[in-house]
Parts: C-alpha cells; sequence; structure tokens
C-alpha cells in the first residue's frame, strides 16, 4: 500500500513551484525505502505541469511526458533549466552546488551531422586505414548521406561512420560489405578491406602473409600452440593477449581474415604436423580449448587441409629446436619461414630450404597417421577439457 501524501495530484501554479513539490514526494518515497512503481504515474503529471512552461534558450524544448508517466520516466523526457532545490539528508551531495546547465547548440558538419569525432583532413596515402576512410567519407557525402542516415542504413551509429572516416577505428569486412550494399559501389570496400586489415599485423610479419596467400602448397611443425590459420577466434585472442597489445581486436580480425585463404575457390594444400604439448596446454580456458580441438577435428572433411601430431612418446625429433613453416610456390623458389622473441625470418637459401624439408620429412615420419591423430585430439579433448561431470563423453570405438 502506498502513501496518498506521496502521490497526490500536484497543482503547478509555476514550474519551479511544481517541480519542487515534485521533488519532495520523491525524496519522501526514496527516504521511505519505496521504489518508483506506476503509482507515481501523478507525481509525473506534475512535472509534465511543470514542462509546460519550460523554455530553454527562450523556446520550448521538448514535448512533455504523456499523462500518467512515472517520474523517473519524466526526468528522462524533460530537460529543464529551472534549477530544483537539492535534496537534504543522507542523500545529498557533497561538495559545492552544481552549476546551472547552459544551451549550446550543437554544431554540425557540412553534410548536417552533429560531430561525434573530430573531422581532420586525412591523406590517403599514409595508409591503406586512411584511404579507406577517406574513400568512405568522399562516397557517402556523394551519395549525399549524413554519417547517421548511413549507419542507419548499415545498422551501425553514425559515431562509428566517423571514426572509421577519420581513421580512428578499423572496419571490418561484414562493414565492407554492407557499405558497399548501402552505397552502391561494385565492391570497392570489400576488395580494400584486405589490404586494412593486413596493415594491422606487424610490420615484420607482413611481408609473410603476403608470401602465404600466394602459396600453393603450405606444411608447418608447431611446437607450442595451434597453427594460426587454424585457430577460432578466442583461442587466438588469448594467444595474441599475451604479448598485450595496444590493438588486440585488430589483430584478431586481421587473424581471421588471413584464413579466409583456406575457403577461396582454390586453397592451398596445408600440411600440419602438431606437437602433442600443443594440445595439452590450457591456452584461455577449458571451454576455448574444446572448442579448439573440435575446430581441428572439422578439418577432417577438407581434403586440403592433414593434421598429424606428434605425440609425447616419440622422444626426440628432428625440429626440438622449435617451430617453422615451409611455403610451396607454382613459379617461385621455396620459403623457409621462422620466429624468434622479437620478429620473424624468412629464406629462400637453397641449403636452407634442403635441410628444413629433411626434417620435416622426419617429423612426419615420426607423427600419428591422420587418423590416429585424430583419435588422440579427441581423447585429450574429452579427458582434459570435456565436461567434469560425465554429461557429454562418448567413447571412443
Amino acid at each position: 500500500m502506498t502513501n496518498g501524501s506521496d502521490t497526490r495530484a500536484l497543482a503547478a501554479p509555476s514550474p519551479p513551484a511544481a517541480l519542487r513539490e515534485c521533488s519532495r514526494a520523491w525524496s519522501r518515497r526514496v527516504k521511505g525505502g519505496r521504489s518508483p512503481s506506476r503509482s507515481d504515474a501523478t507525481a509525473g503529471s506534475a512535472l509534465e505541469a511543470a514542462a509546460e512552461g519550460a523554455t530553454l534558450g527562450g523556446r520550448p524544448h521538448q514535448k512533455p511526458a504523456k499523462p500518467g508517466t512515472p517520474l523517473c520516466a519524466a526526468r528522462c523526457r524533460v530537460r529543464l533549466v529551472t534549477q530544483v532545490p537539492p535534496i537534504e539528508g543522507r542523500f545529498a551531495l557533497s561538495g559545492p552546488a552544481p552549476r546551472r546547465a547552459r544551451y549550446a547548440p550543437p554544431q554540425a558538419d557540412n553534410g548536417g551531422d552533429f560531430l561525434v569525432v573530430n573531422v581532420r583532413d586525412l591523406d590517403p596515402s599514409a595508409s591503406p586505414l586512411s584511404y579507406y576512410g577517406s574513400e568512405l567519407r568522399r562516397l557517402r557525402e556523394a551519395a549525399g548521406l549524413r554519417q547517421a542516415q548511413l549507419g542507419e542504413i548499415v545498422y551501425c551509429t553514425g559515431s562509428l561512420i566517423g571514426q572509421i572516416e577519420t581513421a580512428k577505428k578499423v572496419p571490418t569486412r561484414d562493414f565492407s560489405e554492407r557499405i558497399d550494399a548501402a552505397l552502391m559501389t561494385g565492391g570497392v570496400f570489400s576488395r580494400l578491406i584486405g589490404l586494412v586489415l593486413r596493415s594491422q599485423l606487424p610490420n615484420w610479419f607482413q611481408p609473410y602473409a603476403e608470401m602465404e596467400a600466394k602459396a600453393a602448397y603450405i606444411s608447418t611443425y608447431q611446437s607450442q600452440m595451434v597453427y594460426g590459420l587454424l585457430q577460432t577466434e578466442a583461442y587466438a585472442r588469448a594467444v595474441m593477449a599475451t604479448g598485450l597489445p595496444d590493438n588486440l581486436e585488430e589483430l584478431v580480425a586481421a587473424r581471421m581474415d588471413r584464413q579466409r585463404l583456406l575457403t577461396r575457390e582454390r586453397p592451398p594444400m596445408v600440411w600440419v604436423v602438431l606437437d602433442e604439448a600443443a594440445l595439452c596446454r590450457p591456452i584461455g580456458s577449458s571451454k576455448v580449448m574444446r572448442a579448439q580441438l573440435e575446430h581441428l577435428l572439422s578439418f577432417r572433411r577438407e581434403r586440403w587441409v592433414r593434421i598429424q601430431v606428434l605425440p609425447f612418446a616419440a622422444g626426440e625429433h628432428a625440429s626440438l629446436i622449435g617451430s617453422f613453416n615451409a611455403l610451396r610456390f607454382d613459379d617461385d623458389p621455396d620459403i623457409v619461414y621462422t620466429e624468434d622473441l622479437i620478429s620473424g625470418h624468412m629464406t629462400a637459401n637453397p641449403e636452407t630450404v634442403k635441410e628444413a624439408a629433411l626434417r620435416y620429412a622426419h617429423l612426419q615420419a615420426s607423427a600419428l597417421s591422420v587418423e590416429d591423430s585424430a583419435e588422440l585430439i579427441m581423447r585429450v579433448m574429452e579427458d582434459r577439457y570435456g565436461d567434469r561431470t560425465g554429461h557429454g563423453r562418448r567413447a571412443l570405438a
């Protein structure tokens, strides 16, 4: 039961008087330990009456709330220049009284948008991201659209459009495809996004990523973690977070975009030898690891991806020194790629390529077959990352 004195209809001879009475009614409900409810509707009507006479800069600012609107909702709907006396008691704020807000008309850019980010002139040649942003703004303005209008069309905010146009945020492939459809560009941004995402990779890695995309055959031995082209997004995020990068999400997006080469019409042949340690080391969480191992098992259906596991039982092997990749091309010399703590290194030196091929052959001979490797992956997934309650476990026949 509510106290009738808290929600009685209040006379509103003037906006300040009505607001003071509303504030007192509201304060009494708060001090009494009661939460706002629908019974506050009549109190909201008093604020509506006050709003009738409220002006902002000499002009009516907003329409009053509908009759029966709760007081909290009415407060959100109406902005007033009249000053409400502060609540006294234990709910009072310490410090000096707040200053009265002043009205300042929003500024608009040439397209009529309220500025959310600072508009600055970009040098389109500075980077792929700058070129992308300048083209987006040019084509948006050519279409006669404001940032907010384009945002509504592609289901994002005008602020996001502004941040991408000023190269403050990296777009996604999905965003690029929607922009192409909205502005009817013929796929301009879908073609640009690959360059933009690749530019987010470390400078020392970008040359390898370009060569990887051209390779006809990729062979790799991974001693510590799952190969980048086979990583799930959550696994990749956990791996990259260990380096404490400032642009983690951009790096993850770039890695996911690299994997598109596995789904193109003519993908490269990919042969992976994965140390058992990479399966057993928990990265991220048990949920992340289980999803990652399930992802590895899904490649059994792809004839251009083969995964072998080098078991602990193999003991010493031909690449105890670490991981490496080998790229083979249709018309170019083979390349061997390795990484150290700081950067990566590519070489087409014939002797190095020959030595790497020999070591890789020994690794393949020591590893389990593709079928036995899949069984081991499944066993590790269930034993180490499965449901500990016993639900969802299945026997391996």
